[in-house]
């Protein structure tokens, strides 16, 4: 599937923002082998008004509730690997996992 924004103009200032956090964390993790609350935990009501604005403007609101549920659904399959013994999963991957999700539901399911 190929994302062509230039026909969802809506849909980048959500995109751009997770672009950004998402090259702020991986330097961040890279680093300290950490991703902070305080960069993870505000980029989900972001992305949430981000997308719904973005819902908005392309009369999908259909789309925002399919991310958030892509979210949700990527969370809980992570936290149940993140329980697993040995798992290599931090607590900051599984925040971060919901976000993802949510970006890539947005699109689609099977995304």
């Amino acid at each position: 599937m190929t994302i062509v924004l230039y026909r969802h103009p809506g849909w980048l200032p959500a995109y751009l923002y997770l672009s950004v956090v998402g090259v702020w964390l991986a330097a961040i993790d890279v680093r300290v082998h950490r991703l902070p609350d305080h960069l993870v935990l505000p980029a989900y009501p972001a992305l949430v008004a981000l997308f719904g604005a973005a819902a908005l403007v392309d009369d999908a609101p259909g789309r925002l509730l399919r991310a958030v549920l892509a979210g949700a659904a990527c969370w809980l399959v992570f936290l149940t690997l993140h329980r697993l013994p040995g798992s290599g999963l931090g607590r900051g991957d599984l925040k971060l996992v919901g976000l993802l999700g949510g970006a890539l539901g947005w699109l689609s399911w099977p995304s």
